[in-house]
């Protein structure tokens, strides 16, 4: 949406699936964006699908990437099997997204999949609690350091 087209690689993996624009439409989509929220819980490496490989497919979006998606070795994992902590990956995704988007960006959503029950024990899940320590801490850092526009 900020080329007035889908990615490249985009078009190469999903195909017909994507709607076609016509010249008048590319360019209405070009900076229409009036708002970049952000929903961000964990962070995977990614390398692409060797040749004859399926790569990640329990959804069709994800098929659709032509990736294998990996954790890093020791990243904490959350309740849920598919959250593993990376602090730093936020802030490179603040940065990232600040080198293509010339706007403010709004991390929407983010959170820890814990199994504390009680907001008592929630207190003292250390886990939980170096999670949104971390977490905030790159925010802060993608902000003062890097000069990315998060909000």
């Amino acid at each position: 949406l900020l080329s007035g087209d889908y990615p490249a690689a985009m078009r190469r993996n999903v195909g017909e699936r994507l709607p076609s624009f016509s010249p008048e439409q590319r360019e209405l989509l070009i900076g229409s964006i009036d708002l970049l929220g952000i929903n961000h819980y964990s962070t995977h490496m990614v390398r692409d699908v060797a040749d004859g490989e399926r790569g990640d497919a329990s959804s069709g979006w994800e098929a659709d990437q032509h990736v294998v998606a990996t954790f890093g070795a020791g990243w904490p994992q959350a309740a849920s099997p598919w959250q593993r902590s990376y602090p730093a990956g936020l802030r490179g995704l603040l940065n990232w997204v600040a080198a293509r988007y010339k706007g403010d960006i709004y991390v929407t959503e983010n959170g820890w999949s814990c199994n504390s029950f009680t907001a008592a024990a929630a207190a003292a899940d250390q886990e939980q609690l170096d999670y949104y320590t971390g977490y905030t801490e790159q925010v802060r850092l993608a902000l003062v350091e890097d000069g990315v526009p998060v909000r």
